[in-house]
């Protein structure tokens, strides 16, 4: 009897399950026919279900799918079976996308969020209760890019780190202080940081002037490299032997100076670095075109003065240098209603990298910090 159910059963179902039911009639045939050894097998090593399994496990033993079941089952499979086909296709798709780059920020000046769906579908088949299950896991994948930058918290440098990273910025302007430019767009190089304060160099390699070639204001580049370090204050400089852009206006220097302060109204003081002697009779001077270039900051010599003076450096002149001779990078910036000092510090605050080059950036740090 249990042989005709088994052919009958084969014949009227689809080739595509044959021989997955196939394979329980015979399973289902053999239990039939061995009720012994099934006991002794449940004895010894009694299956191990959970409360939800038992009924199903009951159920199924005790009776046998009819034909209009089973062609429902057939009809049902094929219909899980081509959704899941073509929602794993979608899933490659998707995962391929997201591979070759689909968190990267592209675009600074929006907000975007990127969700993608990844589903998978697995069916399984169970020789003990014949029960085709279908299981399907969703994993969301959020990316969120935002314009506005969060507040930079900056590793702190101890003294000996400070000097440290100031000297490891000295050989690539030693190197590249009597270089050619490419071309000029690259004479220069900015890096941009945040807060009110804009960092200058322009004489940080050689640079030209009436044909003539000017020597560097040695380490002025490389204190304004440690100054961003430590107060990540945007910072522009001279990076080849170039046109002198404390001289002349026309140069791509002054254009990108110009445009980042048009684009980033924020910025409020410009502090000019620059390099003098070391028999100049000041340690520090303080060019501000006799105070025109000063407009929100009066005071600024003042404050300045008292920095400098925590730190032990105590000679501060006002306007040896009035940075207004020629188009200065003071002169330039206070043309823009932005309020510009010139730097002039002693060869003896400089290069040596000792404690005098300490005092000198510990006071700047403090000067930037004020005004940030």
């Amino acid at each position: 009897m249990i042989g005709i159910f088994i052919f009958y059963g084969l014949q009227k179902m689809g080739k595509r399950h044959k021989s997955i039911y196939g394979i329980f009639f015979i399973l289902l045939f053999i239990v039939s026919c061995a009720p012994e050894e099934r006991t002794a097998v449940s004895d010894s090593n009694p299956i191990q279900t959970t409360p939800s399994e038992q009924p199903i496990i009951q159920s199924t033993l005790s009776t046998l799918p009819s034909q209009e079941e089973i062609s429902d089952l057939e009809n049902s499979l094929q219909t899980s079976n081509s959704a899941g086909q073509t929602q794993d296709e979608d899933n490659q798709e998707s995962a391929q996308s997201e591979g070759e780059g689909g968190s990267q920020i592209t675009d600074t000046s929006t907000v975007s969020t990127t969700t993608s769906t990844v589903s998978t579908t697995t069916s399984t088949v169970s020789t003990t209760t014949s029960t085709v299950s279908t299981t399907t896991s969703t994993v969301t994948l959020t990316t969120t890019t935002s314009s506005t930058l969060p507040a930079q918290t900056l590793p702190y440098l101890s003294d000996e780190g400070v000097l440290s990273a100031f000297a490891s910025y000295k050989p690539f302007f030693q190197e590249r202080k009597e270089m050619t430019p490419p071309s000029p767009e690259v004479s220069y190089s900015f890096t941009e940081g945040s807060g009110k304060v804009l960092l200058s160099a322009p004489h940080s390699t050689n640079h030209i002037r009436e044909g003539s070639v000017k020597i560097v204001d040695y380490c002025t580049g490389p204190l304004i490299e440690i100054l961003h370090d430590l107060t990540n204050a945007p910072i522009i400089y001279l990076q080849y032997q170039s046109t002198d852009p404390n001289y002349y206006n026309d140069v791509p220097y002054k254009t990108a100076l110009s445009s980042y302060l048009e684009n980033h109204p924020e910025i409020e003081l410009v502090i000019d670095i620059h390099g003098a002697a070391e028999d100049k009779p000041f340690d520090v001077d303080l060019g501000t075109m006799n105070g025109n270039s000063l407009f929100d900051y009066s005071n600024l010599p003042e404050v300045f003065g008292n920095k400098f003076h925590e730190r032990g450096i105590m000679t501060i002149s006002d306007n040896y240098f009035t940075a207004q001779g020629q188009s200065t990078v003071t002169k330039f910036a206070a043309g823009k209603n932005v309020d510009a000092v010139q730097v002039e510090i002693n060869r003896a605050y400089r290069c040596k990298n000792d404690s005098n080059d300490l005092k000198m950036i510990r006071a700047l740090e403090s000067i930037i910090k004020q005004y940030q």
